[in-house]
């Protein structure tokens, strides 16, 4: 075992938690190498080329908010201030499920949190007027309730909100669209605790909290050579297309074997997915420890994601809105415009993100494109024009299932002790599976290295912080 100073860190993975912990060990002055089996960096948030385009799209949708502190020091620190444009104001915006009106959420700078929403929410027509107040009933319920209690987390987020007096209109308009979009599952799938956090943290925390936020190019546009540059400027040893294949325990560390050379470090940071980290962790299953992490894991599930892209020759979403909830569409659940990020001249993009798609595992993609075209130019009549090309894109192990229960099955990131780290958005970080629990996960791992006593809740030392309402060099969303 090589002294403090000397000893070398080997992160395996180079998605956002891999790079997060990566970065903040290189910066506290540890020797890091860093390995990806692919050849870009920032894992599942990342960008295709589907068939027939000639530029790439994101494998699906990703939305990020200002209660996304951790993320957003991320991107300060690899300078991708440019690549995203912050909503300088919280607007949510839902279409009618009987006509095209447009019903807007905005926070209201007269009332204070969590109660800064009820103005618009009090005038949400899609909700009986009974509906609407007994939403204040479910919001007190709220801000009394502790995410972590494991009575929650056992619980289902449906039967929570019933218990609470939100019957299945208001459930299917108001809190359903939020579940899919931040959980992945529907709101009987999900555990009452991780949704309540959801709700807590995300949309009546803080004014701007749910401040929506988008990025200015494809994925990996913005986030791949921004942190290639950030990795190799502070020192991190970075081995793209590199699986590691085997982990082992050895004298005074660990071998990390790829299909080219073996590599030994003094500690490991696993940053991989949930069911690779099972199966890496299968050489060291002898130790007792360890087998009940893996035990743990095989239980965990995931949820998949489906994005639809299209490109019309005019817009579709009207008044210029940026994205628009399409209520009471289990399929076609939102649309987000995407011609800031994805549009040449002449053309115009748009795309579906399809939240707990696992439903539609056998549809094919012309059933997917054939389900957009129907259901917007139904929804949308006013503004619709066909599409002149249409790309799905699936991913299968998307994210997390957060299941009832599933609290109590995240290991946190020092489960394995200070030698052998976890991270990833499947560990314990409090969050669902987002890339802000990404980010989360891997400062965490490297706050155990470190043994400092980091507290994921404070801003990493010596990282930009997260940006406020009005601050300069972060663009309007508007």
């Amino acid at each position: 075992m090589h002294c403090v100073d000397e000893q070398k860190i080997g992160v395996v993975g180079g998605g956002l938690a891999g790079c997060a912990c990566a970065l903040a060990l290189a910066d506290s002055g540890r020797k890091v190498v860093l390995f990806e089996a692919t050849d870009r960096l920032g894992g599942r948030v990342a960008s295709v080329r589907p068939p027939g385009l000639d530029h790439p799209v994101d494998n699906c949708p990703h939305a990020a908010f200002r209660v996304y502190e951790r993320f957003l020091q991320l991107m300060g620190r690899i300078g991708a201030q440019d690549g995203f444009r912050i909503q300088p104001r919280t607007l949510m915006c839902f279409l009618d499920p009987d006509n095209e009106d447009i019903h807007r959420v905005i926070d209201s700078s007269r009332f204070t949190p969590p109660l800064h929403l009820m103005p618009s929410l009090l005038k949400f027509k899609p909700l009986k007027v009974k509906e609407r107040t007994g939403l204040r009933r479910a919001v007190k319920a709220l801000r009394r309730s502790d995410p972590r209690d494991a009575q929650l987390d056992g619980q289902n987020f449906l039967s929570w909100l019933e218990e609470h007096g939100q019957n299945p209109a208001t459930i299917e308009r108001f809190w359903t669209p939020f579940v899919l979009a931040a959980l992945n599952v529907l709101p009987g799938d999900a555990s009452a605790g991780l949704a309540i956090f959801l709700f807590q943290r995300g949309l009546f925390s803080s004014r701007s909290a749910f401040d929506a936020i988008t990025f200015t190019s494809d994925l990996s546009d913005v986030l791949h050579s921004r942190l290639v540059a950030a990795l190799d400027k502070a020192g991190v040893e970075f081995h793209p297309a590199t699986p590691v294949r085997n982990l082992e325990r050895v004298e005074g560390g660990f071998q990390l074997t790829s299909r080219e050379a073996s590599h030994l470090v003094d500690k490991v940071v696993l940053s991989v997915e949930v069911r690779h980290a099972h199966r890496m962790l299968g050489s060291l299953a002898h130790e007792p420890h360890v087998a009940k992490v893996r035990e743990s894991l095989s239980q965990l599930k995931t949820s998949s994601l489906v994005g639809i892209h299209a490109r019309h020759p005019s817009p579709l979403l009207p008044d210029g809105l940026p994205y628009l909830v399409i209520m009471d569409e289990p399929l076609i659940q939102m649309v987000i415009d995407r011609t800031g990020e994805q549009g040449h001249a002449g053309e115009h993009w748009f795309s579906v993100p399809v939240s707990f798609a696992d439903r539609w595992h056998d549809a094919s993609d012309d059933e997917l494109e054939e389900a957009y075209r129907r259901v917007l130019s139904q929804r949308l009549p006013t503004t619709w024009s066909e599409p002149s090309h249409v790309s799905v894109v699936r991913m299968r192990y998307a994210t997390l299932a957060p299941h009832p229960g599933s609290t109590a099955l995240r290991p946190s990131s020092g489960a394995l002790g200070q030698d052998l780290l976890l991270a990833g958005a499947w560990t314990d970080t409090g969050w669902p599976s987002t890339m802000e629990g990404a980010v989360r996960s891997g400062l965490a791992a490297a706050g155990v290295v470190l043994d400092e006593g980091y507290d994921v809740e404070e801003d990493w030392p010596g990282w930009p912080e997260a940006p406020k309402r009005g601050q300069e060099g972060w663009a309007e969303w508007v």
